[in-house]
């Protein structure tokens, strides 16, 4: 969501054919679900409506978006999962959101919450490593949020929040990616 122009997406996973969920944000952005073959999508009970159980290997949305240079990602999640590779290699992560490679990403790293921006083979202030302080694999529901505030110019301010209570930031990057057409 961007605070300048309100709500962009907001998917709560209510209404869907199995292959798609619906966009409530009222701006038709359905995030389209992949690796659910023949509806064979695990719909569950969420921690506010419905949700999906994802299989951690080939499942996947996309949503028709790009982020501005402010915005806030927010979502709920119930995990068990420890999985992460090195803090260099997106593919190795177990992803909550990301656009392209190297640009951001929530992750679940470790059992821990993460928010990057950009490659490491990038310098300076143009990387962002955030992780958790605590784990938040519990196997109960927990809300996780990643936002950026621009400061001036491609700068901003990155925050994390779990459970709706600040956990990291703000962390200063001068750092601003297009994620281009989609999020997955």
């Amino acid at each position: 969501t961007s605070a300048q122009f309100g709500l962009q997406v907001h998917l709560p996973f209510d209404g869907a054919d199995g292959n798609q969920t619906a966009d409530a944000s009222g701006n038709n952005r359905p995030a389209t679900l992949v690796g659910f073959e023949s509806n064979q999508t695990t719909w569950i009970a969420g921690k506010i409506g419905n949700a999906i159980q994802f299989d951690g290997g080939n499942d996947w949305g996309s949503i028709p978006y790009t982020l501005d240079d402010n915005f806030t990602i927010a979502l709920w999640l119930k995990s068990t999962d420890t999985r992460g590779g090195a803090t260099s290699e997106w593919h190795k992560q177990n992803t909550l959101l990301t656009g392209p490679n190297d640009t951001y990403g929530m992750f679940l790293h470790t059992g821990k919450f993460s928010a990057w921006l950009g490659s490491l083979s990038y310098t300076g202030d143009a990387i962002l490593r955030q992780t958790s302080n605590g784990s938040i694999n519990t196997g109960s529901w927990v809300h996780l949020a990643f936002s950026r505030s621009q400061v001036s110019g491609n700068t901003g301010n990155f925050r994390t929040y779990v459970n709706g209570a600040k956990d990291a930031g703000p962390i200063s990057k001068n750092g601003i990616h297009s994620t281009g057409a989609l999020l997955y």
